[in-house]
């Protein structure tokens, strides 16, 4: 697209730009950043990725007001954004994640359930592994392991843990999978659920989940307690995996969300 890109994680920028795409706003090291390209005098795009109060809702207020716009993976992240914070509709826009074709994979019968995803109180995976073992089936977690004494206590009832691993490593845990589960205390759009759903596995999602995919095919809503992920897990594993959520996936293409953004950055060089 001939545009020129940096990336850094140092909240000093320290190169000519003409605009910083910020891809949070929760952080202390976004506000520095942000005060930064206020100084600087650059354009600046926000991907809001909102995890809370963990800088004052003030500090992040500064940041999207000062931005041209403000990117949103669903409505339903846009919602929970504007619980505490103040975004305009002119400022809005919408870009769905995109998703790797090497998750497309031939549909087979599925093993086992599968947990994608960091290890930690947030993810739920203690509430999964006591539904798993009540139901007697096969669970697998692969993630980074973020509290090592909730990971001993999961581990301790039930599943077995695997390393995090790069993409290609994923991709026949998710087709061997017959459900792919994230039954967390608080999610955006995870990719384990569309990487699952590209494979053919039913997806068990949290109604805590801030995305759009309620009311897609094969995905099971759950509350996070053990009794509401057992009742929705069984009726995910006894249905057969089909093709409706690959072929919607097979939609989420990385070259789309690249020529939408590249649209984006255009648009706002032009103001």
């Amino acid at each position: 697209m001939g545009i020129d890109a940096f990336y850094t994680c140092d909240e000093d920028i320290n190169f000519e730009a003409d605009i910083c795409h910020l891809f949070h706003i929760s952080y202390e090291t976004a506000y520095k950043a942000f005060l930064n390209v206020k100084k600087k005098n650059l354009k600046l795009l926000v991907s809001t990725i909102y995890s809370g109060d963990r800088i004052p809702h003030k500090s992040q207020q500064e940041i999207v007001d000062y931005a041209s716009k403000a990117i949103f993976m669903s409505e339903g992240e846009l919602g929970y954004v504007r619980e505490n914070i103040k975004v305009p509709q002119n400022k809005v826009v919408i870009v769905k994640n995109g998703v790797s074709k090497i998750f497309d994979t031939e549909l087979i019968d599925g093993k086992y359930v599968l947990c994608v995803g960091r290890v930690q109180p947030m993810k739920n995976q203690l509430n999964l592994a006591i539904a798993c073992k009540k139901l007697g089936l096969d669970l697998k977690y692969v993630g980074e392991i973020i509290d090592t004494e909730y990971a001993s206590k999961v581990l301790s009832i039930w599943g077995k843990w695997f390393p995090n691993r790069p993409q290609e490593g994923l991709v026949e845990l998710y087709r061997q999978a017959q459900v792919v589960a994230c039954p967390s205390e608080h999610e955006i759009q995870p990719n384990c659920v569309i990487e699952g759903g590209l494979s053919g596995a039913n997806i068990l999602l949290s109604d805590k989940s801030k995305s759009f995919l309620q009311g897609f095919p094969n995905i099971w809503l759950c509350k996070t307690d053990p009794k509401s992920i057992e009742k929705e897990l069984i009726s995910a594993w006894n249905s057969p995996k089909n093709e409706k959520l690959k072929n919607i996936f097979r939609e989420w293409t990385w070259k789309d969300v690249a020529e939408k953004m590249g649209k984006i950055y255009e648009d706002v060089l032009k103001d």
